[in-house]
């Protein structure tokens, strides 16, 4: 039994169908990458997910549970968490209060809270070092770091990434990618990632979806992608 699996979904904003017709399953622990144009859909699709957009047609099943009458809350309690496109923290609040939010669906103890916390701060050094500075004055690297360690304090099975690079400078994404080979190399974590940066993706991942249209057009490994002259020209230049 697939981690995620989706069925026959069709999903969009009102009317508009985004999504047609996206088959596709994940294995528990797998690491695959999302590639895809601007508008390919890439963004709808971990946006159905979690839920925040709801399905126009089609189910969506996680751990052989069915999720499509689910909230997005109820979502992150059964174990997925998604990192959003623009990060999508709250200015005034600290990294500390980011990171106990973060933790909230799970009700942890305190023994708990305090792990997690210790397990975040050995994965980012630099949210010890400001954890009371509020997320405004944190830089974007810093912020995307932020953003990773709030969806980890559910201790979600399922980590979506979408576009985890975006406006960063280029040391702070090989820090951030670094991280995220970390916690694949601990095993017990499925990770999707949304990315515009295919060459930076592909150190990280094994099985690569290409999006088109709203749909998913191509599924193989990282191997295959590599080998394939007319999509290293498409993607990565």
């Amino acid at each position: 039994m697939a981690l995620l699996e989706l069925r026959d979904v069709q999903a969009g904003y009102g009317p508009v169908s985004v999504l047609r017709d996206v088959n596709l399953a994940i294995e528990a622990d797998e690491v695959v990458a999302i590639l895809g144009a601007n508008g390919a859909g890439k963004s709808t699709l971990m946006r159905a997910i979690v839920g925040l957009i709801p399905l126009q047609h089609g189910a969506i099943f996680f751990q052989g549970r069915e999720l499509t009458r689910m909230s997005a809350a109820e979502r992150v309690g059964h174990g997925i968490a998604l990192v959003p496109e623009g990060r999508m923290l709250f200015p005034p609040l600290t990294v500390l209060d980011h990171l106990l939010l973060g933790s909230n669906p799970s009700r942890p103890s305190r023994a708990e809270l305090d792990e997690r916390l210790q397990r975040i701060f050995t994965l980012f050094p630099v949210l010890q070092e400001r954890r009371e500075a509020t997320a405004a004055v944190l830089s974007g690297g810093q912020q995307q770091m932020l953003a990773i360690a709030r969806a980890l304090m559910s201790r979600p099975s399922l980590l979506l990434l979408d576009e985890p690079s975006m406006g960063i400078a280029p040391k702070l994404r090989r820090d951030i990618y670094a991280a995220l080979g970390q916690l694949v190399s601990s095993g017990g974590l499925t990770v999707v990632v949304v990315e515009q940066d295919a060459s930076l993706a592909l150190r990280l991942v094994k099985r690569v979806l290409l999006m088109q249209g709203g749909r998913i057009v191509r599924d193989g490994s990282v191997d295959a992608f590599r080998s394939s002259e007319s999509l290293q020209r498409a993607y990565l230049g």
